[in-house]
């Protein structure tokens, strides 16, 4: 924001950003912001497509989880929507983690190794760190896969007291690991939702969540982007009846195969609810799921319910290639998903086309405009109440004075003189002189934690002054050195501490049971040796 600051962080977690710091870092520098951002996404891209491969290669060959990998990677709302039309970089990057959760939680069902634990705490914390809507929509997919598995038709041999004493405790070590995971992200996620109202939150929620809902319409003159998630909402439908369909043809002929683990009926019942209830919610209905207090009605658009779908149907044709042996029925399958697959990315060529055609790379969101030089961005990154117009064109006029001017200080109310103004990082030092006293406004906008203290230690109080929120500082008469700094609020430090004991423990936790498990191959080999 140009040095004014940005609550940015607490919409979106760190991670993505952090990981342009690394790219641009690799690269010393050297390319240019555009090309930064292409970089990193096509390295996410590939990420989540290598991820998917890994986790349809439980299920389908080698052949076919890598066409379902480039699937996943080029699926329409993951890339034509939070790449290049919603430029919305956090939901994008959490594609890379959901099927590592899954794989990791999959292979440890099957294994009870402790490296798949690792991995899937390494997941959930880098999920968490990456999108926590994505997290949210997620969640309950996983954990109904894990049960699933453990107590459903997929899971151990039942009728012994082992056996279900061996399941509680994988179901144990799994929810451990994965608490433990998210509170290693508590660093971030704490802070974010306790500050998340000293953000203009107001503007994330003008228009209610129902109506974002699918299936409406389909006038592209009506509203073409509505249009465009219902297409490729119908579409994932029309996949799932079909597979569905397929399956149950298998089943009347009596083909199917179950020695897979996460292939059987119940696997495919809960995968085709998984897409149904979806649909049903894209739709507008079961619309009490995302009302107060559910904290689903922080989801802002239904469409967002995509990416669980494009994730889940990818899945299904995994599975469905794992459960239908028959060469006929696979044939059929693929000539099927490969026309849907071409129809789909041809769309998505047609609108980039027509989308650069007619944007040129000046135009381009990520081209050093003047609005991206200046931060300019949608009026929910400003402070709470913040005085802005609800147009991002508008915007840059309404700043330019103050992104223009050389100075850093200035008075807003009352009497004074800034004398000088020396910045460093987040710390402003301010000389500031007053007959009777006024406010000093610095330009940095107004969000929790701004502390100031003069010459003497006094403490001076920080408040938000002018429309435009800018931390301001009430100095008393006379002559003053005024320090304002960004100083960490008590939810801050305490999110720390539930960070590092939850990495501590979990660090814990894993180190014990590989103690474990090497001291009980150690003994058995010792009783086959005797």
């Amino acid at each position: 924001m140009a040095g004014m600051g940005s609550p940015a962080f607490y919409f979106y977690p760190p991670l993505a950003t952090m990981f342009f710091a690394l790219v641009d870092a690799v690269f010393m520098h050297r390319l240019s912001v555009a090309h930064v951002i292409g970089v990193s996404a096509f390295l996410m891209g590939m990420a989540s497509g290598v991820f998917f491969y890994w986790w349809a290669r439980n299920f389908a060959s080698v052949r076919v989880s890598a066409v379902l990998g480039l699937a996943f990677a080029l699926a329409p709302y993951h890339l034509l929507t939070d790449y290049y039309n919603r430029g919305a970089i956090g939901e994008y990057a959490a594609y890379v983690w959901i099927p590592l959760i899954f794989h990791a939680a999959h292979r440890y069902l099957i294994t009870a190794r402790v490296r798949w634990l690792s991995l899937l705490a390494v997941a959930v914390t880098g999920l968490f760190f990456t999108h926590l809507l994505s997290a949210m929509i997620i969640g309950p997919v996983i954990a109904a896969y894990i049960l699933l598995h453990l107590f459903g038709a997929t899971g151990a041999p039942a009728g012994t007291r082992h056996a279900a004493r061996s399941r509680l405790v994988m179901l144990a070590l799994l929810a451990a690991v994965a608490a433990l995971a998210v509170g290693t992200a508590a660093v971030y996620f704490l802070p974010a939702l306790q500050l998340f109202d000293a953000a203009n939150t107001a503007a994330l929620f003008v228009r209610p969540i129902g109506g974002t809902r699918l299936f409406t319409g389909l006038s592209m003159s009506a509203n073409p982007v509505v249009t465009r998630y219902t297409l490729f909402a119908s579409i994932y439908l029309f996949v799932t009846v079909y597979l569905v369909a397929e399956y149950l043809r298998a089943r009347r002929n009596a083909t199917v195969a179950t020695s897979c683990p996460g292939t059987s009926t119940a696997m495919v019942v809960m995968w085709t609810m998984v897409t149904a209830l979806c649909g049903l919610f894209m739709w507008g209905k079961l619309g009490f799921v995302f009302e107060a207090p559910s904290p689903y009605r922080s989801l802002q658009f239904l469409s967002r319910l995509l990416i669980v779908v494009e994730f889940v149907v990818l899945t299904m044709v995994a599975v469905m290639f794992a459960a239908l042996p028959s060469p006929v029925a696979r044939k059929r399958m693929a000539l099927m998903l490969l026309a849907v697959f071409a129809v789909l990315l041809a769309y998505q060529f047609s609108a980039l086309f027509k989308k650069f055609q007619h944007q040129t790379l000046a135009q381009n969101e990520v081209a050093m405009s003047q609005r991206v030089q200046y931060r300019i961005t949608p009026p929910e990154y400003y402070p709470k109440d913040a005085g802005f117009s609800a147009r991002i064109d508008e915007l840059l006029p309404q700043l330019a004075l103050r992104l223009d001017a050389s100075e850093q200080a200035w008075i807003v109310g009352g009497q004074g003189k800034v004398g000088s103004v020396s910045q460093n990082y987040g710390a402003f030092v301010v000389r500031v002189s007053s007959s009777d006293g006024g406010a000093v406004a610095i330009r940095q906008f107004y969000f929790p934690g701004w502390v100031a203290q003069d010459q003497d230690g006094r403490s001076l109080p920080v408040f938000a002054a002018t429309s435009f929120k800018f931390a301001t500082v009430q100095v008393p008469p006379g002559e003053h050195t005024v320090r304002i700094v960004r100083g960490e609020v008590p939810v801050e430090g305490f999110a720390k501490k539930v960070s590092a004991a939850s990495l501590a423990l979990l660090l814990l936790l894993l180190g014990t049971l590989a103690w474990q498990t090497q001291r009980q191959a150690a003994t058995r080999n010792t009783l086959k040796q005797d």
